[in-house]
C-alpha cells in the first residue's frame, strides 16, 4: 500500500503501464467498494487515515483520484466518518479501556498509582512526582516520534482555556 500511495500520487505515474502486472484498476475499485461497504475500518494511527501536511494518508488517497480513461472519483471515502477507528497495535483491551468503564478498574491499582505519582520517593524507579493530586494526570501510550501526536496533544490541551486553568 505504501508503494501505491507514494508512486501513484506522483505526476509521472501511469496506472495503465503496470495494469497487467498489478491490476490497479481492480485493486482500487475493490478497495473503494469495500471501504464504503464496511461498518468500521480499523487503523493503527490517525495519520494513516488522513495523512500529514507532508504526506498522503493511506486512506486519504481514496478520497479523490483519477484513473485516466477509466474513471474519476470525486468523493470516494469520507475520512471523518465514524467508521474509522484508531487502535494502536499491541493494545490490550483488558488493561486499556475507556475511562467510563468504572467496573473494569482494579481498586488496589488506584492506591498504588496514586502513591507512585504523588508520594513515592524511590530514586531507582521514580523520576519525579506530581505536586497536586487534585489534578488528573494524562496518559498516552505511543512512540515519541514526529509522526505520532505525542508532542501535539499536550500543546493543544495547554492552549485550551478550560484545560489550561485546570492544569495551573
Amino acid at each position: 500500500m505504501r508503494w501505491k500511495n507514494r508512486n501513484i500520487c506522483s505526476a509521472t505515474f501511469n496506472w495503465q503501464d503496470l495494469e497487467d502486472k498489478y491490476h490497479f484498476s481492480l485493486q482500487f475499485t475493490a478497495d473503494l467498494i469495500a471501504m464504503n461497504a464496511a461498518n468500521f475500518i480499523i487503523s493503527s494511527t490517525y495519520q494513516e487515515i488522513v495523512g500529514t501536511p507532508d504526506s498522503v494518508g493511506q486512506y486519504e488517497s481514496y478520497r479523490r483520484f483519477t484513473m485516466p480513461e477509466l474513471y474519476h472519483v470525486t468523493s470516494g471515502i469520507d475520512l471523518f466518518s465514524p467508521k474509522f477507528n484508531v487502535v494502536p497495535p499491541g493494545v490490550n483491551e483488558v488493561t486499556y479501556f475507556p475511562y467510563s468503564q468504572m467496573e473494569d478498574r482494579i481498586p488496589d491499582d488506584r492506591a498504588r498509582l496514586e502513591e507512585l505519582l504523588f508520594t513515592l520517593e524511590d530514586s531507582d524507579s521514580v523520576y519525579g512526582k506530581l505536586d497536586d493530586p487534585a489534578k488528573r494526570p494524562l496518559f498516552s501510550m505511543a512512540r515519541l516520534d514526529r509522526i505520532k501526536t505525542s508532542q501535539v496533544w499536550p500543546n493543544a490541551l495547554a492552549k485550551a482555556k478550560p484545560c489550561k486553568s485546570a492544569a495551573i
